[in-house]
């Protein structure tokens, strides 16, 4: 699945090793909704060399990981969170403001097959514009491949559930500023998918954006 999304403001630094060698150093800020996520700061060497250091933002206050949802589908901060699933007259509503929130929505999505309420609700608007442009044929091959990841996707996410409160999923932020939720090594077995990965759309809420696999 495509990964494109990034996040927080680049400030290059030039470090001298020596009088022939230099080590480039890119600062990059966590902002506070990160935070909220589970981010934390980090230190990472990209393939040419460079160190991206992760700094926490603290000027970045306005995300509050807590909220609502509106009649119009929009994130309202500072109230009572709302149940991740939600019955209405329309039909399921999906409320994702925390990362356990999606992974609880996908597995109930996932077991009920219900892949277009996936597919409206829960996964990014890049994901969603990735596979629109195959048409009928992309929007296919997306239910094709939750169809055959299902089993294990469920497996992954269960786990993730029941082992949340013991330390056992891992956050992390990525290098292109999405956030990974991972089952720890020590409990990450043979599970052949281990993990998501999440986006805050422009509205506020969560959204799956791609699937941790074995390699």
């Amino acid at each position: 699945m495509l990964l494109n999304f990034a996040i927080g403001t680049l400030i290059l630094t030039t470090v001298g090793l020596s009088a022939c060698a230099q080590k480039s150093v890119e600062y990059r800020r966590v902002p506070a909704w990160a935070r909220h996520l589970g981010a934390s700061e980090s230190t990472h060497v990209e393939d040419d060399g460079t160190e991206v250091r992760w700094t926490f933002d603290q000027a970045d206050t306005d995300f509050v990981a807590v909220g609502t949802i509106s009649d119009e589908g929009q994130y309202e901060p500072g109230a009572s969170p709302p149940a991740p699933r939600e019955d209405t007259a329309q039909g399921p509503k999906l409320h994702c403001i925390l990362p356990m929130h999606v992974v609880s929505n996908l597995r109930e999505c996932l077991v009920n097959e219900e892949y277009d309420l996936i597919w409206e609700q829960l996964l990014s608007s890049s994901q969603q514009s990735f596979y629109e442009a195959g048409g009928e044929a992309g929007r296919e091959a997306f239910e094709r491949f939750l169809r055959q990841a299902r089993k294990d996707l469920v497996t992954c996410l269960r786990r993730m559930e029941a082992g949340n409160v013991f330390g056992d999923v891992q956050r992390e932020m990525t290098a292109s500023g999405q956030v990974a939720l991972r089952l720890h090594r020590r409990v990450r077995g043979e599970f052949p998918i281990y993990g998501i990965v999440i986006v805050q759309s422009s509205e506020g809420t969560l959204k799956l954006q791609d699937v941790l696999w074995k390699r």
